[in-house]
Formats: structure tokens, C-alpha cells, sequence
């Protein structure tokens, strides 16, 4: 299940990519060059250390990059002070959202980090965050995964679990890199389409990110893994010869119970699955008792069950993990065991 939404910044969050092409034209043109925006879209992505080496190696030695570059910042900075940061449609929506829901949202941007401070503070947007990267803290700019894998690290969350918001081919290739879903809302490059093959998805705004991770979290709240089975047995040492001997399973401990004596086998395939293994001290009809699975998102399973008209128990609280558990029953009484995952 996804946790952690992290986002890129410029052309995704603000529409900043065309402003930063028209400040590029100026800057450019008053010094004799031509910023075409064929060239400009093949930057759009990357960290200003790769940037401030692509333009000489693409205009000349003679290119005054560092001029360029601070006239092209301070044209911006005076634009969104005096017309103010434009935002992305379904941004603040969706980061409301995200709020509510109890994800984590980190920002993760090719931006140096003294430019994303001004952005957020002229945008009131830093409250949203729990943590950001930029790409003058990192050693490799997209589409190496450096940045996205940092910011899972600051999350807690392991990249599985985090999905990567990005407008930029180089953001969706760093993202697939680094082994997160990947949701690409694009600006002004549409991703070609091996690159947006690589994609969970390809919107048109970020409205389309709400409906994908409530499904997700409808999808996920489901049987993740087999958990365990219980079985009865009629005579304990045929019983244990049988699943020892004969499948190969590990005793692991044994319990007892007030009616009722129990052995508990592991069998190391695939992770350690658990058989337990009941004889009753009363004569007692012999077969399956129950079976148990993990589960995702228990409370939401359960909801769900029981309107289907399903018989359940619980959740109640196991104080030895410290998770909850509950008890579902099939149509011929069998008992379903549910652990959180």
C-alpha cells in the first residue's frame, strides 16, 4: 500500500517551465543567443550542476553561463513576487487530500534548495511537507534514482510503498529506477512512449492522483500472504509423524490449552508459513479448524465483509505483536483467522 507521495516541483507543482523558458529567451537573446525551446525541453528535468555544464558544451565556451543563469532567477523571482507562484490545476485539491488521508508527502526537486525555500514561502505550500530533497544535496540528477531513493529514506517508507509524482521523461525514468509506482502528469514534454510505458499512469492534472490511491487502497486492503493453518488431529504422534517425516515440516513450540494440547510446525519455504497442529484431550471430530491469512488494511476488510452480510469477530488486539486480529466465517462455518500485516 502506498504511504508516501513524493513530489517534483517545477512543471509539476508550479507551472514554472514556461516562465523559465521566457526568462531564458531574454537572458539569452540580449547576450546574441538563441534559447530554441527544443533545446530548452531537453533540460527540463535535470539539477542546475548538469545544466550550467549542458549550456557551453551546447552554446560555446565563450556562453556566459553564470550571468545567464542568475538574470534567468532573478526575472523569475520578479515575476512571482509580482504576479505570484502559478499553480498546477488539482494541486492544492490533491495535497489537501493527501493531508486528510494520513499520507506522508515529501518534495524531491532538481532545484537548489535556496530557490524551493522561496517557493514554498511565496506559496505557503511548506506546511504540506514532511521533509524534502533538492538537487544541490544530491551527487547524481535524474534519471539516476538518487533523489527519489533519498527521499523514501527521510519518509521511513521503502520505495515499494511511495509513489512518485513527476512531469519530466527524466523524473519517470528515476522513478522506475528506483523502484517506485510512478505518476506522470505531463508539462510541456509528453512522454515518449517507451518512457511512458514505465509510467502506472499518465494524466492530464494531478485531480487524476486522488481516484488512484483511493483504488489503491481498496485493492490493498485485501489477503497479502497465507498466515497460517490449523488442523486437528485424531492421535498426536501419528500426526506429527506425518507432517515432520513425511512433509518435512520443524517443530517450533508447544502450547497447551485448557481442553486441548497443540504443536506448532514451521515449514522454511518461501518464508516460514505456520501449520498448527491441535489433538484434543476430549474425542473430537478430526480435519481443518481454521485458516489464517495477513491482511493489508483489516478495518477496511472487515467493513466490507460485513456488508456483504458476513459474520466477523473483532478486531481485537494481539498483545504479543501488538496488531490487531478479527475472525471471519466462510458459508459452512469455517473459521478465517485475519492478522494485520
Amino acid at each position: 500500500m502506498i504511504k508516501t507521495i513524493i513530489f517534483d516541483m517545477d512543471g509539476l507543482m508550479i507551472d514554472s517551465e514556461r516562465c523559465t523558458y521566457e526568462a531564458y529567451t531574454k537572458a539569452c537573446g540580449r547576450r546574441g543567443y538563441n534559447m530554441e525551446l527544443s533545446y530548452y525541453k531537453t533540460l527540463i528535468g535535470h539539477n542546475m550542476a548538469l545544466i550550467r555544464r549542458e549550456l557551453p558544451a551546447h552554446f560555446g565556451p565563450a556562453f556566459p553561463t553564470d550571468a545567464v543563469v542568475a538574470e534567468v532567477f532573478g526575472l523569475l523571482e520578479t515575476r512571482f513576487l509580482t504576479e505570484g507562484v502559478p499553480l498546477k490545476p488539482g494541486l492544492l485539491e490533491l495535497l489537501t487530500y493527501i493531508s486528510s488521508a494520513g499520507y506522508k508527502a515529501v518534495l524531491a526537486t532538481s532545484s537548489d534548495r535556496q530557490r524551493v525555500n522561496g517557493i514554498l514561502a511565496m506559496t505557503g505550500l511548506g506546511g504540506y511537507f514532511d521533509d524534502s530533497v533538492c538537487g544541490d544535496e544530491i551527487k547524481a540528477g535524474k534519471p539516476n534514482p538518487e533523489i527519489f531513493l533519498t527521499a523514501c529514506r527521510k519518509a521511513g517508507t521503502p520505495p515499494r510503498q511511495a509513489l512518485v509524482l513527476e512531469d519530466s521523461e527524466w523524473g519517470v525514468l528515476a522513478a522506475h529506477a528506483a523502484g517506485t509506482a510512478c505518476i506522470c502528469v505531463p508539462d510541456m514534454v509528453v512522454p515518449a512512449p517507451q518512457i511512458a510505458e514505465k509510467a502506472n499512469l499518465v494524466a492530464e492534472t494531478l485531480s487524476a492522483v486522488i481516484p488512484y490511491l483511493k483504488q489503491d487502497r481498496r485493492a490493498d486492503s485485501g489477503l497479502t500472504a497465507f498466515h497460517h493453518v490449523c488442523v486437528v488431529a485424531k492421535e498426536e504422534a501419528a500426526a506429527l509423524a506425518f507432517y515432520t517425516k513425511g512433509l518435512g515440516l520443524e517443530v517450533m513450540r508447544t502450547s497447551y490449552s485448557e481442553n486441548r494440547h497443540a504443536k506448532k510446525l514451521e515449514l522454511a519455504l518461501n518464508g516460514r508459513y505456520v501449520l498448527e497442529l491441535f489433538v484434543p484431550d476430549q474425542p473430537a471430530p478430526a480435519g481443518l479448524e481454521h485458516v489464517s491469512f495477513l491482511v493489508r488494511d483489516l478495518p477496511c476488510l472487515l467493513k466490507t465483509m460485513r456488508a456483504g452480510g458476513c459474520k466477523t469477530e473483532g478486531p481485537k488486539l494481539d498483545r504479543a505483536t501488538g496488531k490487531q486480529y478479527a475472525f471471519l466465517y466462510d458459508p459452512d462455518g469455517l473459521k478465517i483467522e485475519l492478522y494485520e500485516e
